[in-house]
């Protein structure tokens, strides 16, 4: 597999962050030269600052998504700069909205209007990551910060890339005109053409091009048809979230009546097959306009299931590395 090729931690069934250190530290030879945390049930900055002790110089950490509900832009701020000095600026910022299961249901948040929030949050965030050591001064609808400084690291914070997690064309839109990127999860191919497309009309003059990081969830298994079966489950389940299951309708991916997905919904969202077929998707992925694919083993996705995560990413680097 050529270089910008990711994994991530993604709903692990691991024992707690020094699990995620010795497993980065393990796979820190390669194949991937970008490691992504996701901030699903768990803080992941702390996290994030105990893996640059281990990843070495040559992998670039990110997140894939942190929930901007759960941070105030400053204090966003001051962990990103403090994991791009760790890293040499080596950090990715990934950002989503999250879920109303969680944002609403779980936590009581208001999250009325995520779009404007979005574009609020950014603009701040923004202002405080390029303040160079002055007193930020930004206020916006949703935000406020006046007169605080961000004390280092101001070169590396400034130069970290802003992505957004984007199912829809709106947040695409947003992340084209504003940010570095865009980081999708369960796209087609057509999808990220298009967000590719999408991106590109948006771009201020002048600003380089943007992004396009694609989280796939992959079974590698000799047979075609088994991988399919074991990684069915994952994939549906996110039919579920009204998010979801609107980009799968407008990716034309079928949604059966018990809520799962085809066999060609399947072969659409993920990829499941022996590894000459993941490298096959893999560089399909890339020509329909993905910079990062970050492949997620699906064998650690089942929070029953019993596959010890350590020997998972162990054999799936050997996998994915051919």
């Amino acid at each position: 597999m050529p270089a910008d090729l990711g994994t991530i931690f993604y709903y692990p069934r691991h024992r707690g962050p020094r699990d995620l250190v010795r497993i980065s530290g393990e796979l820190a030879d390669g194949p991937f030269d970008h490691i992504f945390l996701t901030e699903t049930y768990s803080e992941i900055f702390s996290t994030a600052a105990a893996l640059t002790a281990v990843v070495g110089p040559d992998i670039t950490l990110g997140t894939a998504v942190s929930n901007i509900y759960f941070h105030h832009p400053y204090e966003m701020a001051m962990a990103v700069a403090n994991l791009a000095d760790l890293t040499d600026g080596r950090f990715v910022l990934g950002l989503g909205t999250g879920h109303q299961e969680v944002n609403v249901t779980g936590l009581g948040m208001d999250m009325d209007r995520p779009l404007t929030y979005m574009r609020h949050y950014v603009e701040a965030l923004r202002a405080c990551l390029t303040s160079g050591g002055a007193p930020i001064q930004v206020r916006n609808p949703s935000f406020q910060v006046t007169g605080l400084p961000l004390p280092w690291g101001h070169r590396e914070a400034a130069a970290v890339p802003i992505i957004l997690g984007a199912l829809g064309d709106p947040m695409c839109k947003l992340a084209g005109a504003a940010t570095d990127g865009v980081v999708l999860s369960h796209a087609s191919a057509s999808r990220a053409t298009d967000v590719a497309a999408t991106l590109a009309a948006q771009r201020p003059p002048g600003a380089d091009k943007a992004t396009v990081y694609a989280i796939v969830n992959v079974i590698v298994d000799e047979s075609r048809d088994r991988a399919r079966e074991i990684i069915r489950p994952f994939v549906s389940r996110y039919t579920r979230f009204p998010f979801y299951r609107a980009l799968y309708r407008a990716s034309g991916v079928e949604i059966l009546p018990d809520g799962s997905i085809s066999d060609a919904g399947v072969d659409q969202v993920a990829i499941a097959g022996p590894r000459s077929y993941v490298r096959e998707r893999v560089a399909a992925l890339r020509e329909a306009g993905v910079d990062v694919p970050i492949l997620s083993p699906a064998a650690v996705l089942d929070p029953q299931g019993d596959a010890e995560p350590a020997r998972v990413y162990a054999e799936f680097a050997a996998d994915v590395a051919g």
